[in-house]
């Protein structure tokens, strides 16, 4: 899942912030589906102050706790899926509350807090109030859902700060140990005595084509590569890939 922060002047995550946000994630996926049996994906999740209006009409339930400290938004097709309610119109009394015992079965199974209510959603709680919004996008085979939490930044700080995962507890503290990063044009085997036979003017023949992308190598690890560039008289490299099975216990 991709973590967008729309706006990182006002909104400031650490390494270790989103790998909480991964891991909660997964946890709920892994939980929806076996609560659902179904094969659910998450797209991505947005983080900004603020909620475009052409997505308002969305969203047309509120969970919200009993201290309103959060806010959840739902869109219609996730209501529909928690209630079990197969039609496309609004969910009466008795919906709603199905709606809502899925739902606090979901979120206590994965972060124990106080229960959400269930309501119809005004948008006015949306467009007309400031706060933290953060949007997860879900697919499920072809058709998108979306959800949106309405919280304040102290407040998920301090939730990221309580319930950080073990695993990334003290990345943060690591951050700054620096490592010698390489680029790798290309590589070449030699004997002791080739090597010592070696003169100027020699064209050594390295185990790449010149066209294929350079390795960026730390610990002997590759985890990115690129192509060569200028930058102010100096080489550089333009990264255009990072490569994503990157064994990290291994840094």
């Amino acid at each position: 899942m991709k973590i967008h922060n729309l706006e990182p002047n006002s909104i400031q995550l650490s390494f270790s912030n989103l790998e909480t946000i991964r891991y909660y994630k997964e946890k709920l996926v892994q939980t929806l589906k076996t609560k659902s049996n179904l094969e659910f994906h998450f797209e991505d999740c947005a983080l900004s102050t603020s909620v475009a209006p052409s997505i308002l009409h969305d969203y047309a339930y509120c969970a919200t706790q009993s201290n309103p400290s959060i806010q959840v938004f739902l869109s219609q097709s996730i209501m529909r899926l928690l209630s079990q309610h197969e039609t496309n119109e609004m969910l009466d009394e008795v919906a709603l509350s199905i709606a809502s015992v899925h739902l606090n079965e979901l979120i206590q199974a994965c972060i124990p807090s106080s229960p959400l209510k269930i309501t119809n959603c005004d948008t006015h709680q949306i467009s007309h109030s400031s706060g933290l919004y953060i949007e997860f996008k879900l697919r499920l085979n072809l058709q998108m859902m979306s959800v949106l939490i309405k919280t304040t930044y102290d407040h998920l700080m301090s939730f990221l700060a309580q319930n950080a995962h073990s695993q990334s507890r003290n990345l943060d503290l690591m951050l700054d140990v620096p490592f010698v990063t390489r680029v790798e044009i290309g590589q070449i085997s030699k004997s002791i005595k080739e090597i010592l036979e070696l003169t100027p003017g020699m064209i050594l023949e390295l185990n790449k084509s010149i066209h294929a992308p350079l390795d960026v190598v730390v610990n002997k690890n590759v985890i990115a590569k690129g192509e060569l560039v200028e930058v102010s008289g100096n080489y550089g490299l333009e990264v255009t890939h990072i490569c994503q099975s990157l064994d990290k216990s291994s840094l």
